[in-house]
């Protein structure tokens, strides 16, 4: 990306202490999507992705599923999730945010602070 792009999208590669993984889209939300923008450094979310819209991670475990936030969290890991590792889903299931700097004029964008 050019370095005047404010946007940043990417799938979801949940990392821990011992392993990396990927986060399920079951349940996933633009609230889940705020707390992962925040915690990488961005102001505003754009849209929280499903289906896998930037790649399967084939190569990692699934490591969260039915995640859901209210907004107020600092980690994902501090949202209502099941059990670590614990998912009835596929990496055609793998969630992603869009995150931004900027305010985008859009009916689903909002600031997270």
């Amino acid at each position: 990306m050019a370095a005047q792009e404010a946007e940043t999208k990417a799938g979801l590669k949940f990392l821990s202490v011992e392993s990396g993984g990927t986060v399920c889209d079951d349940l996933w939300t633009s609230k889940a999507a705020a707390v992962v923008c925040h915690q990488l450094g961005y102001t505003f979310v754009i849209r929280a992705t499903k289906k896998a819209e930037f790649g399967e991670g084939q190569s990692l475990s699934i490591l969260l599923d039915d995640v859901q936030c209210i907004r107020h969290e600092k980690t994902l890991l501090e949202c209502s999730h099941s059990d670590i590792g614990k998912h009835n889903c596929s990496h055609k299931e793998d969630a992603g945010v869009i995150c931004s700097q900027e305010e985008v004029l859009s009916r689903n964008t909002y600031s997270i602070t």
